[in-house]
């Protein structure tokens, strides 16, 4: 829902809740509403404060950085926290990568079959969505540190 009307905005997003609780119930699916959280996504450099939306008699709550289907969302939209969090997770894999190449004698091939399966997947998944919008150029540092590290090639800062 797009508008500049706060309470407008709020009102629209209780009727849509309602028309979902109805559609849930028809179809006999359980809505979890402690669990359903509210986030304000705004181009301004000040997000509007949200006025406390109520769905049977319980608060849901805000969250400003939702996560969904495994994507960091934030209210502008810069994707700034989910990148943190993939690069906070690829970095865990990258130890790994780093400790069975320092105890072990595998092969660059199995090196780069290890970065594939621990580190590429988690720094490119869902990249279709947050990459056109989002400044990349530490992502593709970590990759290549990454890669440098399995081809025993020296890595570049």
């Amino acid at each position: 829902m797009t508008g500049k009307d706060i309470d407008q905005i709020t009102g629209k997003v209780l009727d849509d809740v309602s028309t979902t609780i109805v559609w849930c119930n028809k179809w006999r699916m359980k809505l979890s509403i402690p669990k359903t959280e509210v986030t304000l996504f705004s181009r301004h450099k000040t997000t509007p404060d949200l006025p406390p939306l109520r769905v049977n008699t319980i608060d849901l709550n805000y969250n400003k950085n939702p996560r969904l289907l495994g994507i960091h969302l934030d209210e502008k939209f810069d994707f700034k926290h989910h990148i943190s969090k993939v690069e906070e997770k690829a970095l865990k894999s990258l130890r790994t990568v780093r400790e069975v190449r320092a105890i072990s004698n595998a092969s660059s091939k199995t090196l780069l079959r290890l970065y594939t399966s621990l580190i590429q997947s988690i720094m490119e998944y869902a990249c279709f969505v947050w990459s056109p919008t989002a400044d990349i150029s530490p992502h593709a540092r970590k990759q290549r540190k990454a890669l440098a590290l399995c081809l025993g090639l020296p890595s570049c800062r």
